[in-house]
C-alpha cells in the first residue's frame, strides 16, 4: 500500500440469497484487518447490485436490506479494533 491508499474489501455477497448478519460481516472485516492496516481498510459489496435495475429476479429492497448489515458490521468491527488499539 502507498501512503493514503485505501483498500476496500467486499463483504456482502449480493447473489447469495442468505442475508448476512452484522456480526458475520464484522468478523470478515476483523479478518481482513489482520492483513490490511486499519487506516486503509474500507468495506463494500461485491458490486453486483447494479443488475437489479434490469433484472426482475429481485427488488431494490434486497440490496438496501443487505447494505444495512454491512454498515452495522463495519461499525462493530471498528469498535473492536479501537478497543484493541486502546488496550495496547
Amino acid at each position: 500500500m502507498r501512503p493514503g491508499q485505501m483498500i476496500f474489501i467486499d463483504v456482502t455477497d449480493v447473489i447469495n440469497p442468505h442475508w448476512e448478519l452484522a456480526e458475520e460481516l464484522r468478523d470478515r472485516v476483523l479478518e481482513a484487518a489482520e492483513f490490511i492496516p486499519c487506516d486503509g481498510l474500507g468495506t463494500t459489496d461485491d458490486g453486483g447490485f447494479s443488475p437489479f435495475c434490469d433484472d426482475q429476479s429481485d427488488t431494490r429492497d434486497t440490496p438496501f436490506a443487505k447494505i444495512k448489515p454491512r454498515v452495522e458490521g463495519t461499525k462493530l468491527a471498528k469498535a473492536v479494533l479501537l478497543s484493541r488499539t486502546a488496550s495496547r
